[in-house]
């Protein structure tokens, strides 16, 4: 074991220097879901603006790169279902998985460990609802939530286990 044996002004110093990294992980874990969600916010609210002041959507590239935009919030949902899923299938105890941003940032905020991922799990659920439901025409509809299923699976295999391993070994 060693023994050290500091000065006040170092401890105070260890410190201040401790508190100081807390903040910026902290800051650092916040930036991945806060991306992701004032992405979703710009597109949302992009559909709003021009829904609310041209006389109608009419679904050129636009409109269809602003639903892309808004569906940034199923991140949030994607992140929670799976979480539960790895639970139900592999239980560990803990529904909210460990190594999640919005689950570190429960534990940083001093929160239950679900409770930043249940709630933006809801709120994109429901925002995703909106867009697919209230948003998309209905001619596209089917087509459309069949192509982001079949999509998201593909592209989340894809990632996870042909290119991503590749890119970032």
């Amino acid at each position: 074991a060693i023994v050290c044996d500091s000065s006040t002004k170092e401890k105070e110093l260890f410190k201040k220097n401790q508190k100081k990294i807390k903040k910026h992980r902290t800051l650092i874990i916040l930036g991945g879901p806060l991306e992701t969600i004032l992405t979703g916010c710009v597109g949302l609210y992009a559909l709003y603006y021009r829904k609310r002041f041209t006389s109608n959507l009419n679904f050129k590239i636009a409109d269809w790169f602003f639903v892309f935009l808004a569906l940034f919030w199923l991140r949030e949902v994607f992140n929670l279902v799976v979480a539960i899923g790895r639970e139900l299938i592999t239980p560990n105890g803990n529904y909210f998985g460990y190594n999640g941003d919005e689950v570190r940032l429960s534990y940083l905020f001093g929160l239950p460990a679900g409770t930043i991922p249940i709630t933006l799990g809801v709120i994109g659920f429901l925002i995703s609802l909106f867009v697919v439901f209230k948003v998309v025409p209905i001619k596209y509809r089917l087509t459309f939530i069949l192509s982001g299923f079949f999509g998201g699976i593909s592209g989340f295999y894809l990632w996870m286990k042909v290119v991503g391993p590749i890119l970032l070994p």
